[in-house]
């Protein structure tokens, strides 16, 4: 089927798929039915607000967004300041480029029996309607995380582009074993790397060279923020390290105060369930088999390292059909995440344990 096509419907609900489990009922004993669910905890969206996010308009298939690949910048590059009464030389600008993107449609429905809807002590319209907007909110979510995992842009020898960490000293996610994990030292090699025009390229299994292309010198700033995206393994490496819990170290007490991750080295620090993550013997972005299992957690340059492109923004419809006695509810969407900037990211390759 074709993927912009697509719709995923989650199958017809009936009475006997929302009934609870069997129990003996004493009718001398007072029951009360609970009418709120206890609701699993849901992911929330977390890396699409990190996003340069844009809406196409009606009529519109895709949209390319404009970007500078990297500043000329100063020195050789530049023609320099003649002598007096000579013409200033002048220098080609040719730093122009864009990213296309065309977003897909990325449908979601379910429906339910009318019996059950009026046999059913809860209101199961309100409950679908929440698992709908929380698989649409998910899979935006998902998209974001893919693009920036992608490794086909990383940095080389003669060009810039993404670039990686690893945990303890290995040099590739086959070499990462148990208690390679994540540690704050690795927090400011990562904001370095981002704020520095130097680009480092990695030849697997051998370590880091410096690239003969500069990258982008990125600036952490209100609005753009640096961002490092973890899951909630290293989350629990963070909070039990005395380094970045401790106030006078952190700078705040919000950590102490809310038991919340928030910034370190004036960086974000983000939890979230959506990280890239390996089990062990799996195939990693680098194309390596993992030994153990791990996380690839990506530090970005906020707005720059993705684009995410809104062809239609969620929009939920609720639709009696009464040949088959039941409500049908539907989630329409269009979308698509695809790096912006590759030398905005940093990609933290670390174990979880």
């Amino acid at each position: 089927m074709n993927a912009e096509r697509k719709i995923f419907e989650l199958a017809d609900t009936s009475a006997s798929d929302i009934r609870g489990t069997g129990d003996t009922v004493y009718r001398l004993q007072p029951r009360i039915w609970l009418k709120e669910l206890n609701e699993a905890a849901q992911k929330r969206l977390i890396a699409a607000p990190f996003a340069h996010q844009t809406v196409l308009q009606k009529g519109q298939k895709d949209v390319v967004i404009p970007k500078r690949r990297k500043f000329v910048g100063s020195g050789t590059t530049w023609g320099g300041v003649s002598l007096e009464g000579v013409d200033v030389s002048f220098t080609r600008v040719q730093n122009l480029s864009g990213v296309a993107v065309t977003p897909v449609r990325n449908n979601y429905a379910v429906a339910i029996s009318n019996e059950a809807v009026r046999t059913t002590a809860i209101d199961m319209l309100k409950v679908l309607k929440e698992e709908l907007i929380y698989v649409a909110g998910d899979s935006v979510d998902q998209s974001v995380f893919l693009a920036m995992n992608n490794d086909a842009q990383k940095a080389g020898s003669n060009f810039h582009g993404s670039q990686s960490i690893y945990g303890g000293d290995a040099t590739q996610a086959s070499e990462i074993s148990t208690g390679d994990p994540i540690t704050t030292d690795m927090v400011a090699e990562g904001k370095r790397k981002l704020q520095s025009s130097i680009c480092q390229y990695r030849t697997y299994g051998t370590g880091e060279s410096r690239s003969a292309d500069t990258k982008n010198p990125w600036i952490n700033v209100p609005g753009a923020p640096f961002a490092l995206f973890v899951a909630p393994e290293q989350e629990e490496v963070f909070l039990t390290d005395s380094q970045f819990v401790n106030a006078s170290e952190y700078g705040s007490a919000k950590v102490i105060n809310n038991g919340e991750i928030g910034e370190y080295l004036a960086v974000k620090i983000v939890v979230s369930n959506n990280v890239p993550g390996y089990n062990a013997s799996a195939t990693h972005a680098d194309g390596r088999t993992t030994a153990v299992a791990q996380h690839r957690c990506p530090m970005i340059k906020g707005t720059k390292a993705v684009a995410l492109a809104w062809g239609l923004k969620p929009r939920l419809h609720v639709v009696p059909y009464p040949t088959q006695l039941e409500t049908r509810l539907i989630i329409e969407q269009s979308y698509k995440a695809e790096m912006l900037h590759p030398d905005a990211i940093v990609h933290i390759n670390v174990s979880d344990s």
